[in-house]
């Protein structure tokens, strides 16, 4: 199983189409989509400094972003595509050959603390926190930044992660979340499809979805 982080820069440039396409032409029932914010979470970072919000409330702000973002996707492809709001949904529409867009992440609640409720943690680490949660051994993160120092057929190590983090790439708690994490981490840039034979995917068969 696989979850697939689509960024929401990917919605503006015409590429989320393209990858929702793949998505549903060669991983039907095997992989798990989360969204990013994109020009939701925007529209939040605009709205906290208007209204000089917390912190804690922004990042809870930011996470209904992302469900706005899957509904969104999700209505690129009705048939194939489905917003999920529980585990026990995700493991249905799996088991159903579809693919399962993560609507929700209460379920993070517990790994999320208060001191943790800020612009630090974003899509990224929340990608990277679901795919511990649900058990997954790889995740797939899509950017729109050029990453030319980065071969997406090999999953990230540590020193790679931190230039990411360095760079702004990938979010600023994304080197402690994946210091203690088990799951292998691939970042592809917008324009560059897996093949469906590299080993990220084929190592990515069905199984049943730990509830």
């Amino acid at each position: 199983m696989i979850l697939i982080k689509l960024g929401g820069s990917l919605l503006n440039s015409g590429f989320m189409k393209i990858w929702i396409k793949f998505i549903t032409d060669h991983l039907k029932g095997r992989a798990i989509i989360v969204p990013g914010g994109g020009l939701f979470a925007d529209h939040i970072r605009s709205v906290q400094k208007n209204y000089k919000l917390e912190d804690d409330i922004a990042h809870d702000m930011a996470l209904y972003s992302m469900s706005q973002m899957g509904l969104l996707i999700s209505s690129i492809e009705r048939t194939s595509l489905h917003f999920c709001n529980t585990k026990n949904e995700i493991g249905r529409v799996l088991e159903e050959n579809k693919v399962p867009i993560i609507g929700t992440v209460d379920f993070l609640k517990k790994r999320i603390g208060s001191p943790n409720k800020n612009w630090s943690i974003t899509s990224d680490s929340i990608a990277l926190l679901i795919s511990e949660e649900l058990q997954l051994n790889n995740l797939i993160i899509v950017k729109s930044r050029l990453c030319s120092f980065i071969d997406s057929k090999i999953a990230l190590n540590q020193t790679e992660v931190n230039k990411l983090v360095s760079l702004g790439i990938l979010d600023a708690s994304f080197s402690l979340n994946f210091q203690t994490s088990k799951t292998k981490v691939f970042l592809f840039l917008r324009d560059q499809l897996p093949n469906v034979t590299d080993r990220v995917l084929t190592c990515s068969k069905p199984s049943k979805m730990s509830q």
